[in-house]
């Protein structure tokens, strides 16, 4: 009796132990996670389209040989919930062993409420904790459990060997026909997308021929301009002030020489005095044109560059 005695008492200890690895794990892997209830009752806030919810965290007794209940608080409509707002569409929690992680199974339920977010639903009781444990410590995680203690044994018996009649009241859930109508209306959204799609694949093509006519446009226009960008390069390098100064000097200087030239045909009597008068006054003027615009051009480069 002695030795039972102990026996209990280390199972006991162990199983304390266990309870309070697995709650330091929850605390320290759910930010902003709240505790209600010393070790039992806890609570992590969220939001959905706009709507701030509570998730509860209660760890029965028995936890974590027996599983936690999760509850949605205001009451809400999603595949996961019960007319409860309890989880129950969750493997990982309907088959809750030791060896579970109760903040992934946590992390898990939010994730599927972000991929399919909540619908308020009014009037609706929330579920209490001490309404969780009946009898003496059995659980009962959701109405699942309560629609199956209200079979007769004869029932169950014909459960166990009959698949079908567990198959039909697996399609009775409220969890699966929620799935089910959900699956149909993605169905029928994507084949009106689909139609939708096939319906603008005209256009499309029309639309996509235009472009392709527009790129070969703009690559003859853009071989156009690189054209004429290098015969403006070329230009401004020929006509820059600098040469430009630079050739009025050398034809200011060729007219000068061809003056004197003409000078000394007259003076070798190699020109008559009207013709000499002549070209010689046209060729002076226009040296002396010349070397004016390079000195106005030297004035105003000068002015240029001192700025």
């Amino acid at each position: 009796m002695l030795r039972s005695a102990k026996l209990s008492s280390g199972y006991q200890a162990t199983s304390q132990d266990l309870r309070s690895t697995k709650i330091s794990e929850l605390k320290s892997r759910c930010p902003g996670l709240l505790e209600r209830v010393h070790d039992s009752e806890f609570c992590l806030s969220f939001s959905s389209v706009g709507v701030n919810y509570d998730l509860s965290i209660s760890l029965p007794p028995g936890f974590p040989f027996v599983g936690p209940v999760l509850s949605v608080h205001p009451p809400a409509i999603h595949p996961l919930l019960d007319e409860t707002s309890t989880v129950c569409g969750l493997t990982d929690l309907t088959a809750f062993s030791i060896h579970a992680s109760v903040p992934d199974i946590v992390h898990t339920v939010l994730s599927q409420f972000i991929v399919t977010p909540l619908k308020k639903k009014e009037d609706i009781p929330q579920p209490g904790s001490k309404s969780m444990y009946m009898n003496g410590g059995n659980y009962r995680t959701s109405s699942i459990y309560q629609k199956v203690n209200e079979l007769s044994t004869d029932d169950l018996k014909e459960w166990s060997s009959d698949d079908m009649k567990i198959k039909e009241f697996v399609e009775t859930l409220p969890h699966i026909k929620a799935k089910r109508e959900i699956s149909r209306g993605m169905y029928e959204t994507n084949e009106a997308l689909a139609k939708s799609n096939i319906s603008m694949r005209e256009g499309l093509e029309q639309t996509r021929d235009q472009l392709l006519s527009r790129c070969e446009e703009f690559s003859r226009v853009r071989a156009d301009f690189e054209t004429n960008q290098e015969t403006f390069r070329m230009l401004s390098e020929t006509f820059t002030p600098e040469s430009i100064k630079e050739g009025l000097r050398r034809a200011a200087q060729q007219a000068e020489e061809e003056s004197d030239s003409l000078a000394d045909q007259f003076l070798n009597k190699q020109l008559g005095v009207d013709d000499f008068l002549r070209s010689f006054m046209e060729t002076r003027t226009r040296s002396h044109e010349r070397s004016a615009k390079s000195e106005v051009l030297q004035k105003q480069l000068e002015q240029l560059y001192r700025f």
